[in-house]
């Protein structure tokens, strides 16, 4: 598989996205390369890049960016973009953000398996959004905060915030 074929499948299943403006594209490296291993994960750190090469993954699928266009030209984004740019180049991985396929997705998104997740009912979501309201009926907030880390703890996280 090539990362450009991957990107051509999410065209062909997700409809729902704006492809002339997306965030799902290749980031780094060449989308032609051949791979048959593929590590995914949530956030390319430089740990997740460096595990992705010791298994042999050329091809890193990310939900979040690597990079922060807003702060580049900033000292510390610059130097930043260096570094990582120069991690991908040495470990010879292509690196591809799948963000907004990858949120909205029916039934599997982002938003759906988290209120699914959480279990408090849920209206259904138009599959453009990247939002999923859920009804919590007759909760305090601190009942609700307490639900919500009971729920999250079981995934190694110990605080919620609530806003």
């Amino acid at each position: 598989m090539r990362p450009g074929e991957f990107l051509d499948h999410c065209r062909s299943v997700a409809t729902w996205v704006n492809w002339t403006d997306t965030k799902d594209v290749v980031l780094h490296g060449d989308p032609d390369i051949e791979t048959d291993r593929v590590a995914v994960t949530w956030l390319a750190t430089d740990a997740v890049l460096r595990k992705a090469s010791e298994t042999g993954c050329s091809l890193v699928v990310s939900h979040e960016g690597a990079f922060y266009p807003s702060f580049q030209g900033t000292p510390s984004e610059d130097r930043h973009l260096a570094e990582k740019r120069r991690l991908l180049d040495d470990l010879a991985i292509t690196l591809v953000r799948c963000h907004d396929t990858w949120d909205r997705m029916p039934d599997w998104g982002v938003c759906d398996r988290w209120a699914e997740f959480l279990e408090y009912p849920a209206e259904p979501r138009q599959v453009e959004s990247f939002y999923r309201m859920c009804r919590v009926p007759n909760l305090t907030v601190e009942e609700i905060g307490r639900r919500l880390l009971k729920k999250v703890s079981s995934l190694g996280q110990n605080a919620v915030s609530l806003i």
